[in-house]
C-alpha cells in the first residue's frame, strides 16, 4: 500500500520561505502563501510573468528547526499585483519521484497528517 496524497484541489495556507530561479535573472525572494499538489502562489517583490520555466526552492521554517531546501521545476501560470507586491501563480513540473515525495511529506505535514519531533 502506497502513501496517501494529499489533496491536489484542497490548498493549504502556508509561510514557506521561497526563491524563485529564473534562467537569465537574478533569483527572486519570496514567501509561498498557499501550496497543493499540482502548484503554489508565491508573494514577492519582484514580477515573475506568466509562462516562465523556474525552479522553485522552498524550506519549511519551525520553531528552532528547518527543513532542507527542496527544488522544484515548475511554470508561472499568472502574476497579479497585491498591497505593493506581486502573487504568482506557478504548477509543478514534471519531476522525480524522489521529489514528488519529499513534497508529499511537506503536504502533509502542513495538512496535519503527520508531525515532527524536535530532536
Amino acid at each position: 500500500m502506497g502513501a496517501r496524497q494529499a489533496p491536489t484541489s484542497s490548498r493549504f495556507v502556508c509561510d514557506l520561505e521561497t526563491t524563485l530561479e529564473v534562467v537569465g535573472r537574478p533569483p527572486v525572494v519570496g514567501l509561498a502563501k498557499d501550496i497543493n499538489a499540482a502548484g503554489i502562489c508565491v508573494l514577492t517583490e519582484i514580477p515573475v510573468p506568466a509562462g516562465q520555466q523556474i525552479n522553485l526552492h522552498l524550506r519549511l521554517v519551525l520553531d528552532g528547526a528547518q527543513s532542507d531546501i527542496l527544488t522544484l521545476p515548475a511554470r508561472t501560470l499568472w502574476l497579479t499585483r497585491t498591497e505593493g507586491r506581486f502573487q504568482i501563480g506557478a504548477a509543478f513540473a514534471q519531476m522525480p519521484v524522489e521529489r514528488w515525495q519529499r513534497l508529499d511529506v511537506i503536504l502533509r505535514f502542513l495538512f496535519g497528517e503527520i508531525a515532527f519531533e524536535p530532536t
